[in-house]
């Protein structure tokens, strides 16, 4: 999404709107271009913390901020690393996505998930906390790179917190793959796919999430991560 379309979201949306931006992977936008700094398997700032993963995205921005032209590669999903000697192409300023949302009047949070992967415990805990102070009437517009995959794992977990207390989970998971066009988020796929692993383990956290939030809806009052420790040793 460019920051034209942004903005365009912004105008249109009816009451407050927050926009969730999932990518753990840097990004930014040149004007209203949005870009991305490739890495193998588009896990780039896999394993760092929170400071470290936003910190490397301000100094990778920073550094375009200093140059009057760039070459870049317009690369598709899954093409592989860039091409060189792309064209020299001029651009605006080097910009965050929050700093976009902010200009449009728009709120934004940043959830930090690897692409193909599911959610870590500590995300899931900001996610709760931030839609527990959701203003009223507020519409949340969850992206990632490719709108699928941590897309419709976040989609999933609002309506579990939501309805979880009074639907089951094979009805609120059943809406959420027909929304998504039958994208199925605890589908494993192909023993031979690099993938599988890493849907199972979401799939897992997905079901586990689940489990918290119909234990909170009847009293329950820790955090995703004390409770996971905790149902970890029981086991």
């Amino acid at each position: 999404m460019g920051g034209a379309a942004l903005r365009a979201l912004a105008a249109n949306t009816h009451g407050p709107l927050v926009v969730v931006d999932l990518r753990e992977e840097s990004h930014g936008f040149l004007g209203d271009l949005p870009v991305s700094w490739y890495a193998p398997r588009n896990a780039g700032n896999r394993g760092r913390t929170r400071e470290a993963t936003l910190a490397e995205e301000s100094r990778l921005l920073d550094s375009l901020r200093r140059r009057e032209s760039l070459a870049f590669d317009g690369q598709g999903k899954d093409r592989g690393p860039p091409e060189p000697e792309r064209p020299i192409a001029a651009f605006g300023t080097a910009r965050t996505e929050e700093s976009i949302c902010t200009e449009a009047g728009a709120g934004h949070a940043r959830l930090l998930v690897t692409d193909h992967h599911g959610p870590d415990a500590g995300e899931i805990d900001h996610f709760v906390a931030l839609l527990e102070r959701l203003p009223d009437g507020a519409w949340v517009h969850y992206h990632c790179r490719g709108g699928r995959g941590r897309t419709s794992t976040f989609l999933l977990l609002h309506d579990l917190l939501r309805n979880a207390g009074r639907l089951p989970f094979s009805v609120i998971a059943h809406r959420q793959r027909v929304l998504s066009e039958g994208y199925d988020l605890l589908a494993h796929g192909e023993p031979a796919d690099w993938k599988t692993p890493l849907r199972r383990a979401r799939a897992e956290i997905v079901r586990a999430f689940a489990e918290f939030v119909r234990e909170r809806a009847v009293g329950g009052n820790q955090r995703f991560t004390e409770w996971l420790g905790a149902r970890q040793e029981t086991r």
